[in-house]
């Protein structure tokens, strides 16, 4: 069975300079999504208020508790923040999601987050 993810980056300007923020996999057995829980990184980063980044992430766990979060909702929800993210192009997967979701988080959050199962 192929799984996919994809990572959630925030952009907070042009020069093409990103931090990720969140990862989302999915597949045949559901959704996962786990946002970073270094907000201090991302405000140094951003240099400017990230409330609406949590108001993001806090709307992707709800979706995500409500069983709704699937690719093509990720990318509506992305694409109501005019241009601040960017979600990189999913890839696919041999692992189960459940090995994949733990392999993303540590690779592109770098630590355990709390986790939502859709």
């Amino acid at each position: 069975m192929i799984n996919r993810y994809c990572v959630i980056q925030y952009m907070p300007d042009l020069s093409g300079e990103a931090i990720n923020i969140a990862v989302f996999c999915f597949g045949e057995d559901g959704a996962r999504f786990a946002s970073t829980e270094q907000w201090d990184r991302v405000a140094c980063f951003a240099q400017r208020d990230i409330a609406f980044l949590r108001d993001f992430v806090r709307e992707m766990d709800e979706k995500c508790a409500e069983g709704k979060l699937n690719a093509q909702m990720v990318e509506v929800m992305v694409s109501k923040w005019h241009g601040s993210f960017h979600v990189v192009a999913p890839r696919a997967s041999t692992q189960n999601l459940d090995t994949l979701f733990r392999s993303a988080r540590m690779m592109y959050l770098g630590h355990m987050e709390e986790v939502c199962n859709g």
